[in-house]
């Protein structure tokens, strides 16, 4: 369920939205005006709901939430469009979907993590490849797949990938849960990447995560068989 709220105010627009949020069925509680779209219809909710946004979205009090999670008024709709207007194109042509760096994750929107194993090993912060998400035991790097796939469930829910007739699920999880179980960083595939703190004024090199090493880069999943455990 989608809810799009907003608060009475003295703008000399406020009966032009309230009238269009009444041939919405809204709810009226207090200040607050609110209307609420099933899931069913998000789709193709922008074409009907975009002219009362041309009215409300710059306003202090609007806000939104999906499933109960804040989002972006605005932005989801849009993007729930988006959704839509890509199924579709998957009916004339099967070779939208599946393709690109996130592939793997069954859709080309989720672009929060990249599935393939390639990359530079340059950019400075964590949590870009699929293969950021762990921990040391000892030389292993141990793939945390719990909070991989959280962070990559939350992603899909808050752009409203969920809502394509096409996207599934099931292929997310079977994705994540065939990853290695752990990668050995041995400076041929993968190095160890370190973190520089300072204790009692001296510098010193702690590992935190790993990189893929820059000059051997992977363009596929099949380079994961050599490191499976």
């Amino acid at each position: 369920m989608y809810c799009l709220t907003f608060k009475k105010n003295r703008s000399k627009h406020f009966q032009q939205a309230f009238d269009f949020a009444k041939e919405l069925n809204c709810d009226v509680d207090g200040d607050l005006i609110t209307i609420r779209i099933p899931e069913e219809l998000l789709i193709n909710a922008y074409a009907m709901i975009r002219t009362l946004f041309g009215i409300i979205q710059k306003w202090k009090g609007t806000t939104a939430t999906y499933n109960g999670n804040k989002v972006n008024p605005y932005q989801f709709i849009l993007q729930a469009h988006q959704i839509g207007e890509c199924s579709s194109e998957f009916a004339i042509n099967k070779n939208n979907c599946l393709t690109g760096d996130s592939s793997a994750w069954s859709c080309n929107k989720i672009n929060n993590i990249f599935y393939r194993e390639g990359g530079s090993g340059k950019y400075k912060t964590n949590g870009k490849y699929w293969y950021n998400y762990g921990y040391f035991e000892g030389k292993k790097w141990i793939i945390d797949k719990d909070r991989l796939h959280e962070k990559l469930l939350k992603y899909v829910e808050s752009k409203g990938i969920n809502l394509c007739p096409v996207f599934e699920l099931k292929n997310l999880h079977h994705a994540v849960a065939n990853l290695p179980n752990f990668i050995v960083p041995d400076d041929i595939s993968y190095r160890i990447h370190f973190e520089e703190k300072y204790i009692k004024g001296q510098k010193i090199l702690i590992p935190n995560n790993i990189r893929h090493v820059n000059d051997k880069v992977f363009t596929n999943y099949v380079g994961l068989a050599a490191i499976r455990s």
